[in-house]
């Protein structure tokens, strides 16, 4: 944990990666969003339960991030705290729904979800596009 301006962050990655902070008494999930020349961010309210999952198991977290990503970066940013169905979906879903969900939007995005998760955890991108996403088939 490091604490800065009184902001605790309590889950962190890498540099550009989301960081889940304590603000409030509030855990909120702050993502940082690549939008070409113009880099953005989104902050959701999640639970205790949420927070718990992204801290162990990294494959969830790095396809929440993935899908989320995705799906805000042609959003208009906004300061005002967000929830969003994927943490529930994603963090908490069935093996089986969650590589349908991600194939679904990974074909809505041109890939971009997939490439996202192969950059981010090196993994090879075609089993992903077949719609293998976890590690351990």
């Amino acid at each position: 944990m490091s604490t800065d301006a009184g902001v605790t962050h309590v889950f962190r990655e890498k540099s550009w990666e989301p960081v889940v902070k304590i603000q409030a008494d509030t855990l909120i999930y702050h993502m940082p969003v690549a939008n070409g020349h113009f880099d953005k961010h989104f902050e959701f309210s999640i639970s205790v339960d949420e927070f718990e999952v992204l801290k162990a198991d990294e494959e969830r977290r790095y396809f929440l991030y993935a899908l989320l990503h995705s799906k805000y970066q042609s959003r208009l940013m906004s300061e005002t705290l967000r929830t969003d169905d994927f943490f529930h979906d994603i963090l908490f879903g069935h093996k089986e729904r969650i590589e349908q969900l991600l194939s679904l939007h990974d074909a809505e995005s041109n890939f971009a979800v997939s490439n996202l998760v192969h950059i981010l955890m090196n993994r090879e991108q075609q089993p992903m596009i077949e719609g293998r996403w976890f590690n351990a088939h």
